[in-house]
């Protein structure tokens, strides 16, 4: 009896222990490693993956005006938001980064409809954070602002590091590109930017609007950059609202005259739209771009890609 009770003590112990080894690495890796009964070793497979990168906006700013504690606690609590929401959307929180999270669908196991799940998940972080903002306002906390990045595409994924430090991650243009998009919502004043791919798998499900077509520094390509705005089906609080529907048939009008590189009816439009959505901030980028234009026109074989030098 002896024994058994110290079996049992052991067996309950090496439990806490797994689980606690979960909280650092995706629990599909330490299934992996308990049933192989060997090693994980340094090594990866191309997969296709659907990516989330999310960053706080001023954060450096904030982070310099409050006490280091108050910070981490605050800080913890936010990242608890995002990365319970992930998980139960079936994705893997690959790494914070300060103040950032990546995340992806599609490994180590397989997951239906990943690009799906990646848009799903990030309209409920953005409702998430929004509830948590308004705990937070209620305790005379300042609210925080969460842009996102959300790509498709293959990335190698696995163990990489040395001997005795392994990362399990996903690395590859893929990645770039996905923080690279959450990086334009700056630029375009926007909260979750898609990548063109995102939104051919996903149109049917959600509702995008056509930002633009941009090289961002360090990208090998350029992107069609699309806005996400709510889901067709789902929720109420994430549905796609008639405001949705008329904000992006008006932006779509207008961007059919700038496609023809018509400017002066991309100004017309331009005005027509700012009558209907004053606060638009992509329609003040784009006023300000087709004004110059119209000073100064592009080349006649322009093939609207919008480069920026800077991250």
């Amino acid at each position: 009896m002896r024994e058994v009770n110290a079996l049992i003590r052991s067996m309950s112990g090496m439990k806490g222990t797994i689980r606690e080894i979960t909280k650092f690495v995706p629990k599909a890796l330490v299934r992996e490693l308990l049933q192989s009964e060997g090693t994980l070793e340094v090594g990866g497979e191309t997969r296709l993956v659907s990516i989330l990168f999310t960053d706080i906006r001023d954060f450096t700013e904030m982070a310099g005006q409050m006490p280091a504690e108050k910070l981490m606690i605050n800080l913890s609590e936010y990242f608890d938001e995002l990365a319970s929401l992930i998980i139960r959307e079936s994705g893997t929180v690959d790494k914070y980064i300060g103040d950032a999270v990546f995340a992806f669908w599609n490994a180590p196991l397989p997951v239906a409809r990943h690009e799906h799940a990646a848009c799903a998940t990030a309209l409920k972080c953005r409702l998430a954070l929004r509830r948590l903002n308004e705990r937070w306002m209620e305790r005379g906390l300042a609210p925080w602002q969460t842009r996102f990045g959300v790509h498709v595409g293959p990335a190698v994924l696995g163990n990489v590091g040395s001997s005795d430090r392994i990362d399990y991650t996903a690395i590859g243009n893929t990645v770039n590109i996905a923080s690279r998009l959450e990086g334009l919502n700056k630029h375009y004043g926007t909260g979750i930017l898609a990548s063109g791919d995102i939104a051919d798998a996903c149109s049917e499900e959600f509702l995008f609007r056509r930002v633009d077509r941009s090289q961002p520094k360090g990208a090998g390509q350029p992107l069609d950059v699309f806005e996400l705005l709510g889901m067709r089906e789902g929720p109420e609080e994430l549905r796609v609202t008639l405001e949705m529907t008329r904000l992006v048939e008006d932006w779509n009008r207008v961007y059919a005259e700038y496609s023809r590189q018509d400017w002066l009816g991309t100004l017309d439009a331009l005005q027509a739209f700012a009558a209907q959505h004053p606060a638009d901030v992509v329609a003040g980028i784009y006023l300000s771009r087709v004004i110059g234009f119209v000073l100064e026109p592009p080349p006649q074989n322009w093939d609207r890609i919008i480069h920026f030098d800077q991250k």
